[in-house]
C-alpha cells in the first residue's frame, strides 16, 4: 500500500532518510506516501552491537590455525631444541620477555597454547636435540590441562634449551608415534628450524656414531595406520627442510605450517577495535488509529533490514510497518485527497463515533471521539479548512470543494 515510502527507505542513505522522515513526518503522512485509504506508522530499529576484536599480523598457512585443530584433543608437542634453537644464553627468558630468540619464542608459543586450549585438552612435550644420544625423554607425559596449566607452564619456562649439536628429528618422531599409539593420542605437533641429521639417514659432521637407517618420512609412512595426524611447523627463514615437513604432513593427513619469524609464530596485536553501538530507533507516521467499531482492518509486518550508516558501517535491524483501515483513516484520506488533488469530490460512509476538525499550534487535525478518548490524525494540508464536524453515529454524505483557497467539507 505504501510503496513509495518503502522505496524512499530502501535508497542509498538509509540513516539520513530515517532522520529526514522523523524530522518532517513524525506524526503526519508525507505526500509521497499517501494513498488516501490507509493510515500507517513505521518503526525502524537497529540491533545493539558490542564487539571487541584484536587484529593481528597473519599470513596464509600461519601456525595459529593449529589452535582450533588441536583443541580438545590429546596432543604430543615434539619440539626441536637443537643448538640453533638456543641462539643466545637464555637467562631471564620467559613468556613475558621473549627477547625475540628462537628458544624464547618457542616457549612463549607453547605457553600460549596452554593458556588458550580448553580444559579437556591433554598435552605432552617431547624435546629433541643431540647429544646425549638418540633416545628422547619426555619433558612431561600426557596431562590434562584442567587444573594443571600453571604447573605445565612452569616446566616450559624452566626448561633449559642447551646448545645441542644436531637435530635427530626422525627418532623423535618415531618415539612420539610409539608413545602416542600407547596412550591413544590424536595429534603430533612437530616443530623444527632446520633439517634432520644426527641419528637419521641424513648425517652431519659432529654427530657421533653411524648415520641412522631411515628418515622422518619413513616413520610417518610406517606409523600412519595409528591414525595420529602430524601437524608440522617450519620455524625460520633458512635451513628449514620444507619438503620433508610437507611430506610428513601429507602422509599422516596432517598439515604443514610455516613461520619465518618469531612474530609469525606468535603474532603480536596490531590494532584493537572496540565497537559499542546502542540500539537506534526511528518512528514516524500517524500517532493514532481507528479503534473499536470504527476499525475495519489492521495489518502489521516486520522485516529485517540493514541500516546504511556510512561507507564502512552497516547495522542489522528491523522495520515494523503498521497499516490501518478504518473510519478515521477513510475520512482523513478524503480530506487529504480533496486538499491535494484540488477537485470536487464526494464520500458516503457510516461513522460510529463523533468526528471533528481542530487546529492546534503544531497543525491541523481530524479527531474521532471513541469512548471519551480522542483519536487524532494530523493533516498534511496547507489550506484553510472549514468543517463543522458530526456529533452522533450515522450514515453521512460528504461533499468537498475549494473556494477562495479554502477547503470546505459540506455534510
Amino acid at each position: 500500500m505504501k510503496k513509495k515510502i518503502l522505496f524512499w527507505l530502501h535508497t542509498k542513505s538509509w540513516i539520513k532518510k530515517n532522520y529526514y522522515f522523523v524530522s518532517n513526518y513524525f506524526d503526519v503522512e508525507p505526500k509521497c506516501a499517501q494513498d488516501f485509504n490507509f493510515g500507517y506508522r513505521i518503526e525502524v530499529e537497529t540491533f545493539p552491537v558490542d564487539i571487541t576484536t584484536t587484529g593481528v599480523t597473519r599470513k596464509d598457512n600461519s601456525p595459529n590455525e593449529l589452535l582450533h585443530l588441536i583443541d580438545g584433543k590429546k596432543v604430543i608437542f615434539t619440539i626441536d631444541v637443537s643448538g640453533s634453537m638456543a641462539d643466545d644464553p637464555i637467562d631471564n627468558c620467559n613468556e613475558y620477555e621473549p627477547r625475540n630468540r628462537k628458544g624464547c619464542c618457542l616457549k612463549k608459543w607453547l605457553i600460549g597454547f596452554f593458556d588458550e586450549l580448553s580444559d579437556d585438552t591433554e598435552v605432552s612435550v617431547i624435546p629433541y636435540g643431540w647429544p646425549p644420544d638418540c633416545t628422547r625423554e619426555k619433558l612431561f607425559s600426557m596431562t590434562k590441562l584442567d587444573g594443571n596449566r600453571e604447573t605445565l607452564k612452569k616446566k616450559i619456562r624452566d626448561y633449559l634449551i642447551k646448545s645441542n649439536v644436531g637435530t635427530p628429528m626422525c627418532t623423535a618422531l618415531e618415539q612420539s608415534f610409539i608413545y602416542g599409539d600407547e596412550i591413544d593420542a590424536d595429534i603430533i605437533v612437530l616443530l623444527t628450524d632446520g633439517k634432520e641429521n644426527c641419528c637419521c639417514k641424513t648425517w652431519r659432521f659432529g654427530c657421533s656414531g653411524a648415520p641412522g637407517e631411515y628418515d622422518s618420512a619413513h616413520y610417518a609412512e610406517e606409523y600412519k595406520d595409528t591414525g595420529i595426524a602430524v601437524y608440522t611447523v617450519g620455524f625460520g627463514s633458512t635451513n628449514v627442510d620444507d619438503d620433508m615437513l610437507e611430506k610428513i604432513a601429507d602422509i599422516t593427513y596432517g598439515k604443514y605450517f610455516k613461520a619465518e619469524t618469531c612474530e609469525e609464530l606468535i603474532p603480536e596485536p596490531k590494532e584493537k577495535i572496540n565497537v559499542n553501538i546502542k540500539s537506534m530507533h526511528w518512528s514516524f507516521g500517524d500517532l493514532s488509529f481507528s479503534e473499536k467499531d470504527a476499525l475495519k482492518e489492521i495489518n502489521t509486518v516486520s522485516v529485517p533490514v540493514v541500516v546504511y550508516i556510512n561507507q564502512s558501517t552497516f547495522l542489522p535491524g528491523s522495520m515494523k510497518i503498521t497499516l490501518v483501515n478504518g473510519e478515521l483513516e477513510q475520512f482523513v484520506g478524503f480530506v487529504e485527497s480533496s486538499c491535494r488533488i484540488k477537485t470536487e469530490s464526494n464520500l458516503e460512509m457510516y461513522l460510529h463515533y463523533p468526528i471533528e476538525f481542530t487546529e492546534k499550534e503544531d497543525g491541523k487535525y481530524i479527531c474521532m471521539k471513541i469512548l471519551n478518548e480522542n483519536k487524532c490524525q494530523k493533516l498534511n494540508c496547507d489550506k484553510e479548512i472549514e468543517f463543522s464536524g458530526i456529533q452522533r453515529p450515522g450514515n453521512y454524505k460528504f461533499y468537498s470543494k475549494i473556494e477562495n483557497g479554502k477547503l470546505k467539507i459540506v455534510i
